[in-house]
């Protein structure tokens, strides 16, 4: 946080400086704007988002701050996603695959044009909890499903090539998990677990129904 609050010195110091040397009613606003920023770094970066800077250094500073969250926030949500990674349990896998078939059934079915409310319902009851966000129909699942893998993209494209190498082999080591009943018994489970999450929303089905491919 030191560096966000020595960014955002320099990028007000830089904008008081430009608008200094303007003599115009809307340059004397905007120092008002800023002299009324709240007194938190954290508050007074969320206020400055919609400012538009008038100094091109103060600018470049303030896109250093916004980087430099966006990483921090990357970081952590990275360091969530390796935790409940490394705690999941083997009833938590088995859980997984079991949704994950039944999915891969539902969205098969749907894609052969097939009437799946019925299936639908049995679905979301046994396995809502993976889709907190509470699709009403197929349609809307398999829109959910898009919109998870295209914001999963989009994280592991921000990710550094060391982060996703580390969430790879934590999610080899959970596809070769043991179930709970194969552990008992002293065997591996059947059958590879998902190789993607979605970016702490959920998974992706294993492997593509007909018609989705």
């Amino acid at each position: 946080m030191q560096q966000v609050r020595e960014l955002l010195q320099r990028a007000l110091d830089a904008e008081r400086d430009s608008l200094g040397r303007q003599d115009t009613d809307d340059a004397r606003f905007r120092e008002m704007q800023l002299d009324a920023l709240p007194s938190d770094t954290g508050g007074a970066v969320r206020e400055l988002d919609s400012y538009d800077w008038q100094s091109g250094d103060a600018r470049e500073a303030y896109e250093e701050i916004r980087d430099l969250l966006g990483r921090e926030m990357l970081d952590q949500r990275f360091q969530g996603m390796k935790q409940a990674m490394e705690n999941a349990t083997p009833e938590d896998v088995e859980r997984v695959r079991e949704m994950l078939d039944d999915l891969n059934d539902l969205l098969a079915n749907h894609a052969q044009g097939r009437d799946t409310e019925a299936q639908f319902e049995q679905f979301m009851q046994k396995h809502g909890e993976f889709f907190p966000e509470n699709p009403q129909n197929t349609e809307e699942l398999v829109d959910l499903l898009a919109q998870r893998a295209a914001a999963a993209q989009r994280m592991l494209n921000s990710m550094s090539a060391e982060q996703r190498a580390e969430l790879m082999e934590l999610s080899q080591q959970l596809a070769h998990a043991p179930g709970p009943g194969a552990r008992a018994a002293g065997r591996p489970a059947a059958g590879p677990a998902p190789r993607r999450g979605l970016g702490g929303s959920g998974p992706l089905p294993r492997r593509q129904p007909p018609g989705h491919g």
